[in-house]
Formats: C-alpha cells, sequence, structure tokens
C-alpha cells in the first residue's frame, strides 16, 4: 500500500473517528480539567498527582466502577515495585526493562492512576520513563530500542506511539509532539493492502494482534489532535472484522487458526475504540469473551495481554451489566496472583506483568482517555 498523508479528509467511518475526544457524556478529559488549577513547569502541564479519595471512582451517568481498598493498595504496591526498578536512564531493570513496549507499557500503568511528569509521588519515574522512549524514536519515526527488541518492531512501537499520544495532554514538549507525529505517519504508511499490519515498519502480510495495536494507537493519537486518514481506520477495521467468527471469538488471520481469548480480547477493543458498539462482531465478540472468562490460565501465554484488552471491552460495552460480571472475577484472580514485594509475573518478565496487571486493575480511575466512551 502507498504510504498516505495524514492530512486527509474524513469519510463514512464511525462518528468518533472524525475528531478528537473533549467531552463525552458530560466527563470532561482529566487533562483538561487539571490543566487549568495547576501552574506548569517548563515543558509539562502539571496535574493534581492526587487520585479520587472516594471509592468510586468517576464513571459515565449509566455506570459506577468501584475501585475496593485491596485493588488501590495493590495498585500501590505495583508503582512502588516499577519504580524502585527504574534505572537512571528511565528503563528498568530486569528482563525486557528497556524494550520500549515494555517501559512503554509501566508509564501508562503510572498515567492510568492519574501520576504526570515531573509532579508527585512517582513525578519522576513518568518524566525519566517519557524521555527515554523518546531518546528511541528513530529520524524514519519508528520507536524501538535496538539494544532490546523482539522480532515484532510493530508492537513496540504501536505501544511507544499510545504511551506519548495519552501522554501529550500532560506533557508539552515539543520533542513529544514531533515524536507523536511522526510514529504515527510510520503507522499509517506500514499499513498493507487488506488493511493490516504486521511486525515490521512495512507493507507485508498482517495478523490481528499487530493490526489492533496500531489502530489503537492511531486512534490515541487522533484523540491528541493527530490528523489520520479515514481510510485508515476504515480498512483496518474491516480486517479486524474478517478476523470474527459466527461464534464470537476471532481468529490470528482471516480464515487461519482457532479463536483465542487474547485475539478476541484485542480484536472487539479496537472496534468499540473505534467507535463500533452494535455490530455483530462486537456483540459477539463481548458474549465469547464473557462466556470464556475463566479460559486463561496461568500457563496460557498471553493470559495478561487477553485481560489487559479485555478489562476495555469490559469497561467500553454499551451495557454496563458486562463489566460488573467480567470484572470482579479477574480482579481477584489478579490479587490473588501478585507477589509480595509488589509485582506480577508476566509471558515477557516481571515488569511487563506488572504493568498489564496494573493497567488491568485500574480501569476505574477513567484516567487514560484511551478509556472515555
Amino acid at each position: 500500500m502507498q504510504a498516505r498523508s495524514l492530512h486527509h479528509k474524513t469519510g463514512m467511518i464511525p462518528r468518533l473517528l472524525t475528531q478528537p475526544l473533549g467531552v463525552i457524556r458530560g466527563q470532561w478529559i482529566l487533562p483538561l480539567i487539571l490543566a487549568a488549577t495547576c501552574a506548569p513547569p517548563a515543558d509539562c502541564i502539571a496535574q493534581s498527582a492526587s487520585r479520587p479519595t472516594t471509592q468510586t471512582a468517576s464513571a459515565p451517568s449509566d455506570r459506577v466502577l468501584t475501585l475496593t481498598p485491596p485493588v488501590r493498595a495493590a495498585i500501590d504496591r505495583a508503582l512502588d515495585h516499577l519504580a524502585a526498578r527504574q534505572e537512571t536512564d528511565g528503563g528498568f531493570a530486569g528482563a525486557n526493562g528497556h524494550n520500549t513496549g515494555v517501559v512503554s507499557l509501566a508509564i501508562l500503568g503510572y498515567l492510568s492512576t492519574g501520576a504526570v511528569p515531573g509532579r508527585g509521588r512517582h513525578g519522576l519515574v513518568v518524566e525519566r520513563g517519557i524521555d527515554f522512549i523518546l531518546s528511541q524514536a528513530q529520524p524514519n519515526g519508528l520507536i524501538s530500542n535496538p539494544r532490546d527488541t523482539t522480532k515484532g518492531t510493530m508492537y513496540e512501537h504501536a505501544l511507544s506511539t499510545l504511551m506519548l499520544a495519552e501522554a501529550s495532554g500532560v506533557c508539552r514538549k515539543a520533542t513529544l509532539r514531533d515524536a507523536l507525529e511522526r510514529a504515527s505517519r510510520l503507522i499509517v504508511a506500514a499499513q498493507n493492502n487488506e488493511g493490516g499490519w504486521r511486525y515490521e515498519p512495512r507493507p507485508a502480510d498482517a495478523d490481528v494482534s499487530v493490526t489492533v495495536m496500531q489502530l489503537v494507537a492511531l486512534r490515541a493519537a487522533k484523540n491528541a489532535g493527530v490528523e489520520v486518514p479515514a481510510g485508515t481506520f476504515t480498512a483496518g477495521i474491516q480486517y479486524v472484522k474478517r478476523c470474527a467468527t459466527p461464534g464470537g471469538g476471532f481468529l490470528y488471520q482471516p480464515g487461519l487458526g482457532d479463536p483465542g481469548y487474547a485475539r478476541t480480547a484485542a480484536g472487539v477493543c479496537s472496534l468499540l475504540t473505534s467507535g463500533d458498539y452494535s455490530s455483530p462482531e462486537t456483540i459477539n465478540g463481548i458474549r465469547y469473551l464473557q462466556a470464556n472468562k475463566a479460559r486463561p490460565r496461568r500457563d496460557d501465554a498471553y493470559r495478561l495481554y487477553g485481560f489487559y484488552y479485555a478489562a476495555q471491552v469490559m469497561h467500553l460495552a454499551p451495557d454496563p451489566r458486562q463489566w460488573d460480571e467480567w470484572f470482579p472475577v479477574i480482579r481477584d484472580e489478579l490479587l490473588a496472583d501478585q507477589q509480595p514485594d509488589g509485582h506480577w509475573e508476566g509471558e515477557a518478565g516481571p515488569i511487563y506483568g506488572t504493568a498489564m496487571s496494573v493497567l488491568t486493575l485500574s480501569v476505574p480511575y477513567r484516567y487514560l482517555p484511551i478509556y472515555q466512551h
């Protein structure tokens, strides 16, 4: 597929994709609320680092998302653990601790609880993490650390792009905005003629896992004001839908293999964040995830990946009962698995496992713009 400009008129796609998120059901995105009440440091808008004092986090009028004291305590222990393992360059000690995807997930974990760069208990952790990601941005837009990478640089790139987009509301560094725009352009240029993406930053074949990460990253970038072609979203959504099965599960590639929990959660998440709340693929996918929520066992290689996406699905699902039925089961399982020092083991190491678990448990805070309805 030929690279397309980011400055492209919107077409017939879900309405939510045609505008950045601002006021959704009367809920202002957090950076806009708090930026007006805090004095900004040199290049970052400071927000209050405090979180809600009540046990019930902010939520749309049709649902209440509750954080119990044990969940709040578990999140705090996890963030303290990550902070203790961060190195001066912004990466983390341990397996994949300087992989840009893993570092970005860790920083997203802090942002998801209201932490901001340069202020509060974990402000320095966030600031160092953002600086590390920016230091790995290459001239062509790719964000990947060649000294700590995997076979799938587009995974790392998409997660880094997502983190920069989510952080852009609280950090005004010119280098951040430039890196975010170049990273978004690279994603657009790497889309193949099926509408999907694969491991490397060039049009080739595609799979649902990599494709979902690019779509979510681009949606976050659009929320942040980056212009993304409507056709990029349309083609990507169509590819994801071709991976859906009549039973609700999603395949790794269209027509290949068996449905899986993690890839179904990822697929449905990308549809919901794109504004698709009612298609058969979305509704059947949510039902599949509910029916199989006990399926990902501790030896499942993609268990935490699945929880991360499924938590967003159940939060964004049109019926608030979906969250009420899903979250307590997964919450209790994660709380039981947390280690005494605050970390979780994960398929890509403890930094990854801890970050993914925090992101799953912290959805009720609703601080990340990508979590907005």
